[in-house]
């Protein structure tokens, strides 16, 4: 008797290999042999951005779940119900069918609304809410599912808002019955705006709108145990913010918090002006991180009245820029002070040639103060150029001057002009010089000298005459709030860097002039 399956003997092959043929089923069909897995592509990007962007890429970050729900509990807190009348008349209209619909509101209404609209993003669906809510807030929002049946008529045209209103998830408070009589819908403005701290040097991982929610209700838990839950988050705006731009965390926020005794402990625990203590390593990860970037916080009362008078001042400040003299003695007064020494002259062709004869003293005018390694900056060494021509570089502009300051005196080997801070096509720029003295005599050589810049590329000048089409160049020195707003701007580095070059010259100077007098004792 054969037996029913012959025995077909088959290779045996090393183990590693694998057979790529598929095996034949009982029709006699092969299976179909399986795909081959795909890898991702990525896309490379150099440091100029070159490559093609990948699609759905968004420029805010994935928020946490934890983040979702908070969002939504700030949505529906109590500061925000009696902020938004649409959303009492909202909650009001869900009363009409009884208390099997009352406070239920769509999620799709929450989600097109502050905070949520700001915060999500397009790859967010609600499904991916609700998850977060069952996860972390089951014991404050209710959630359930509402299905509608669409017409018949409305199959063919299926359109996505059809698809986005019928039905959905819906959410409520757990606390709904309480929302009418509750304490905190009799509240005034001012009452609210008592319950609002200012909190700075936010920690950076907590530098959003659901981070600062969830860091204050940690820091609030470990000071009181019956804490309020958190109400709202204002992140105020920067001044060159437009109107439809988002609100940026810049490390600091406005709190509205549930009690009054709540904004009392985070306000006597975290003061304004003293460090609230050290670290150790019985704290928890909220508090360490406060403690190590300096949280601080401020009633609202406190931060408005300071807020109030910064703009009063920063008005004054720029009033004064404007309208105020900064040099303290004009330049005419110190030229009359020094008559005995006679300025540079020209002699008809260029105004920059070297002045007098051999022998006869350089121009020279003492520095009003003196820079010091811990100077902010180098003191009496910022000088305005106006009247340039528009058409010059900063190549010309430094043979230009520095040909004056050679001019003035030919027998130093210093360079004078440390830096020409100049855009191009502008008519004016700001010279960093190495010396005080260098300034002064910059200055004060083309209050004496009208020197005219024909072209662009002029780097000699001519003296001006009359009837120029062309201004002669005019020099300002920058002293008092005019020098301190320029170097406010300038990088810290190369704050340091100049100081320490002109402290540095001010050293070598002082030690030449100390071996020359000691050669003329000795000589003596």
């Amino acid at each position: 008797m054969s037996a029913p399956f012959a025995f077909v003997p088959r290779s045996v092959k090393k183990s590693g290999a694998s057979n790529t043929n598929a095996v034949a089923g009982p029709s006699g069909s092969r299976a179909p042999a399986p795909l081959p897995t795909v890898q991702p592509t990525v896309t490379a990007y150099n440091d100029r951005g070159e490559g093609k962007m990948p699609e759905n890429t968004t420029s805010r970050a994935f928020p946490h779940t934890e983040d979702l729900s908070t969002l939504v509990l700030l949505a529906l807190s109590d500061y925000s119900i009696w902020l938004n009348a649409d959303l009492r008349r909202a909650l009001d209209e869900t009363c009409i069918n009884g208390d099997e619909d009352a406070g239920f509101l769509p999620l799709s209404y929450l989600v097109n609304r502050r905070p949520l609209r700001d915060a999500l993003t397009e790859d967010i669906s609600e499904a991916m809410i609700i998850k977060a809510l069952r996860q972390h807030a089951a014991e404050s929002i209710e959630v359930r599912m509402r299905m509608v049946a669409l017409p018949t008529a409305s199959w063919n045209s299926y359109t996505r808002r059809a698809e986005r209103e019928a039905g959905g998830y819906e959410v409520r408070r757990t606390d709904w019955k309480e929302l009418r009589d509750a304490s905190w819908s009799r509240l005034s403005h001012s009452e609210w705006d008592a319950r609002i701290v200012y909190i700075e040097n936010i920690p950076p991982t907590y530098r959003s709108v659901p981070g600062i929610a969830r860091f204050t209700q940690a820091l609030l838990s470990q000071l009181r145990d019956d804490a309020g839950s958190i109400q709202h988050i204002t992140l105020p705006p920067h001044h060159l913010d437009g109107p439809h731009n988002l609100p940026k965390c810049k490390g600091f926020a406005l709190v509205t918090l549930s009690h009054l005794k709540d904004c009392e402990v985070l306000l006597a625990r975290w003061p304004w002006r003293q460090r609230a203590g050290g670290l150790s390593d019985d704290m928890p990860t909220s508090e360490k991180d406060a403690v190590r970037y300096g949280l601080r916080t401020l009633s609202k009362e406190r931060w408005d009245k300071l807020n109030e008078q910064y703009l009063t001042y920063q008005a004054t400040l720029i009033e004064q820029t404007v309208s105020s003299n900064e040099t303290s003695n004009s330049f005419d007064d110190i030229l009359h002070q020094t008559n005995d020494v006679p300025p540079p002259r020209t002699n008809g062709k260029t105004a920059l040639d070297k002045s007098g004869k051999s022998g006869e003293p350089a121009f020279r005018l003492p520095p009003t103060r003196a820079t010091t390694l811990s100077s902010p900056y180098p003191v009496d060494c910022l000088v305005f150029v106006r009247k340039l021509h528009s058409g010059t570089n900063k190549t010309t502009i430094r043979t230009l001057l520095s040909r004056a300051l050679h001019s003035i005196d030919s027998g130093s080997k210093l360079d004078g002009i440390d830096y020409v801070d100049f855009s191009k096509g502008m008519d004016s720029c700001y010279l960093r010089l190495a010396s005080p003295s260098s300034a002064t005599q910059l200055v004060a050589y083309f209050q004496e000298n009208r020197v005219v810049q024909a072209h662009g590329l002029d780097d000699e000048g001519r003296a001006a005459e009359p009837g120029d089409d062309n201004a002669p160049l005019e020099l300002e020195l920058m002293q008092g709030k005019k020098e301190d707003l320029y170097w406010e701007k300038v990088p810290e580095k190369v704050r340091r860097q100049a100081v320490a070059k002109v402290a540095g010259q001010a050293s070598a100077q002082n030690g030449v002039s100390n071996v020359q007098g000691k050669k003329r004792k000795h000589s003596a």
